[in-house]
C-alpha cells in the first residue's frame, strides 16, 4: 500500500470524525459549560440569605421578615383600632353656652359672642358630644376680653349624680380685646356610656367686657366615626 492510498483513506474518515464530535458536543457540552460557569455555580448554592436588621423602639436589635402587603394594611395608621393621624374638631359659638342657674341672665353681642348681664352665679355650660373612643387632646377658647379679670373655660367629666372631674381648663389673657388661647395637652379617651362631658364658661363680671365667642376641641377620631359625626381634618389644634 503506497502512501497516497493511506492519506486518501484518512481523509475519507475526517468528515465522519467531525460529525461525531459535533454530536457529542451537542449532547454534553451545555452540561459541562454549566458546571464550569462560576456564576451558575454560585447561584445554585443553597446559602441562606441574611435577613436585614432593624432597631426596635426600646433600642434592641431584631431581624425582620418580608412584609406581606395585605398584612401591612392592617398595621398602619389606617388599621382598625388606630386613631386618625390628624386632628378632628368639635366647635361651638358662644351662644351655645346656657346659664347653669336660671337667675343668670345674658345678652348677645356679635359674631357668635355673648356675655353675662346679671345674676349671682357666673357659670354657663354647653355639652360636648364626641364619638365613642375619641381621644381628646386640646381645648381652645375664642373670646373678647377688655376686663381687668380673665375668663375661664373648663372641660369637665361628669358621672351624673355621683362625681365630676375637671380634665383641663384654659383662660383668656390680657385685656386687649379679641383673642384665642390653647389649653395644655391632655389625653382623655371618650367614654360616653359612663360619663357626660361638659364645657363650662366662668366669668367674674356681668358686663360686655368679658365675652365668650367660641370653643374648639381638638381630638383624634376613632375609625369609622365619619358614619356618625362630620369631621374636619387639619394638622394644628
Amino acid at each position: 500500500m503506497n502512501i497516497w492510498h493511506i492519506v486518501s483513506r484518512k481523509t475519507a474518515l475526517l468528515p465522519i470524525a467531525i460529525v461525531a464530535m459535533t454530536m457529542l458536543w451537542l449532547m454534553n457540552g451545555p452540561a459541562v459549560a454549566q458546571q464550569l460557569d462560576p456564576q451558575r455555580v454560585s447561584d445554585d448554592r443553597s446559602t441562606p440569605t441574611p435577613q436585614p436588621k432593624i432597631t426596635t423602639a426600646d433600642g434592641s436589635i431584631s431581624s425582620t421578615q418580608p412584609v406581606n402587603p395585605a398584612a401591612a394594611d392592617l398595621t398602619g395608621p389606617d388599621a382598625p383600632g388606630s386613631p386618625a393621624v390628624s386632628f378632628s374638631y368639635y366647635k361651638v359659638i358662644g351662644t351655645a353656652f346656657q346659664p347653669r342657674e336660671s337667675t343668670s341672665t345674658f345678652a348677645y353681642s356679635t359674631n357668635g359672642c355673648m356675655y353675662q348681664t346679671g345674676g349671682p352665679t357666673f357659670r354657663f355650660q354647653a355639652p360636648l358630644i364626641l364619638p365613642e373612643d375619641s381621644i381628646i387632646k386640646y381645648v381652645r377658647i375664642y373670646y373678647m376680653d377688655t376686663a381687668a379679670t380673665n375668663m375661664t373655660v373648663w372641660l369637665t367629666r361628669y358621672e351624673p349624680g355621683q362625681a365630676n372631674l375637671d380634665l383641663v381648663s384654659v383662660s383668656s389673657t390680657g385685656a386687649a380685646g379679641y383673642g384665642t388661647v390653647l389649653s395644655p395637652l391632655i389625653t382623655q379617651t371618650v367614654d360616653m356610656a359612663t360619663y357626660a362631658y361638659v364645657l363650662t364658661w366662668g366669668t367674674s363680671v356681668a358686663t360686655s367686657a368679658n365675652q365668650i365667642c367660641g370653643i374648639r376641641v381638638a381630638y383624634y377620631a376613632p375609625p369609622f366615626s365619619a358614619l356618625f359625626l362630620p369631621i374636619v381634618r387639619k394638622s394644628s389644634p
